[in-house]
């Protein structure tokens, strides 16, 4: 008896050991998850005013995802200025706007492709404006010292535009102190200005015109000297 239970014993053991040799086979049934997929590279057209432009984009999507929105649209683009958002779609002709993609997703799809749409205001050309001036303005008065100033508008609506022009400066007002020349002194002119008092001294010579007089005698001549 104690040997047919040892028979027995042995002939389980090894069973357990074949049925654990054998490799895990899944059933017809059974589903097995396919491993998580890397990165997806989806190509992009951006259009802008519904016309495709000559720019290549890919938008690179991970298994975190990324969100249709916007934002991103902005960020693929290297110009913003004038340029509006409209929204995504993809190759099927659906709006995707604000959807997530990821590269789980994007694994299990052939060709998907999607398309940036924008719209962009052009800036109106600047038209050169012709002042029209008034008849202008002093604005600042001159003097014998600093220049003046007058100031023109221009008289088109709307319009802010300035424009100045020197006005000289004015004459000095001058007075004139003299000290007369004498036959042996010199006299002097002296003009001085009102405003700033400026001077300006010249010399008048000495005439040199002397006015004689009568002869005067100062030693009387005797027999022997003359006077």
């Amino acid at each position: 008896m104690k040997m047919v239970c040892k028979k027995l014993l042995s002939l389980v053991l090894v069973a357990l050991m074949l049925v654990s040799a054998v490799p895990f086979q899944a059933s017809a049934d059974e589903v097995v998850a396919p491993a998580a997929a890397g990165k997806v590279d989806v190509p992009v057209t951006v259009y802008i005013n519904n016309e495709p432009v000559n720019t290549s984009k890919t938008l690179n999507v991970d298994s975190t995802g990324v969100v249709l929105d916007e934002a991103l649209a902005m960020q693929m683009l290297r110009n913003t200025e004038n340029r509006e958002f409209v929204n995504w779609m993809n190759n099927s002709g659906e709006v995707v706007t604000n959807k997530t993609l990821d590269s789980n997703w994007l694994s299990t799809q052939s060709g998907y492709s999607l398309s940036l749409y924008l719209t962009e205001t052009q800036t109106p050309p600047v038209t050169e404006h012709t002042h029209t001036w008034d008849g202008g303005k002093v604005t600042k008065e001159p003097t014998c010292t600093e220049t003046g100033v007058k100031t023109y508008h221009c008289t088109t609506p709307d319009c802010t535009g300035t424009m100045t022009e020197t006005i000289p400066m004015v004459e000095h007002t001058y007075k004139v102190e003299e000290v007369p020349a004498t036959c042996g002194k010199d006299g002097s002119r002296t003009k001085i200005c009102s405003v700033c008092g400026a001077k300006e001294t010249e010399t008048i010579k000495a005439t040199g015109n002397h006015t004689w007089g009568g002869w005067v005698i100062q030693n009387e001549a005797t027999a022997t000297t003359e006077g």
